[in-house]
């Protein structure tokens, strides 16, 4: 759905023009997500389409560039590529691809939320899903 390599591209760039480093990108990140760190390799993979981030690592990542996660999404090419969402969340969603623009922008408002929220009340989350 999203092709890695134009979203990093996207990313670096956006990154470069802000004349913000690698190593800011990951410390903005680990600050961003609760994070103890996150390495300036990981900017780099994620740059370069070598590692396909989880949503809030994304989301986490177009912030610390000035951009916002719609932006970085919504100008990708839909390629058969996936993004990464948490574990706990992973079999409630579907291929992205197979989602309207509407329903995507729910699902990135959703792990924007769900990648801010703590520990119990995703667990919470979890437990309502799993009733279904």
């Amino acid at each position: 759905m999203f092709d890695p390599i134009e979203i990093g591209a996207r990313l670096r760039a956006a990154r470069q023009a802000a004349g913000i480093s690698q190593r800011e990108v990951a410390r903005r990140i680990a600050a961003h997500v609760g994070a103890e760190s996150f390495s300036s390799g990981a900017v780099h993979m994620i740059e370069v389409g070598h590692r396909t981030p989880t949503l809030g690592t994304l989301d986490a990542f177009a912030a610390a560039v000035g951009l916002s996660l719609t932006v970085v999404l919504e100008k990708s090419t839909r390629s058969g590529t996936f993004i990464r969402v948490d574990s706990e969340l992973a079999p409630y969603f579907t291929e992205l691809n197979a989602l309207s623009e509407e329903e995507l922008a729910q699902v990135l408002r959703l792990a924007r939320l769900w990648s801010k929220a703590p520990g119990e009340v995703r667990e919470a989350i979890v437990t309502i899903l799993r009733a279904r």
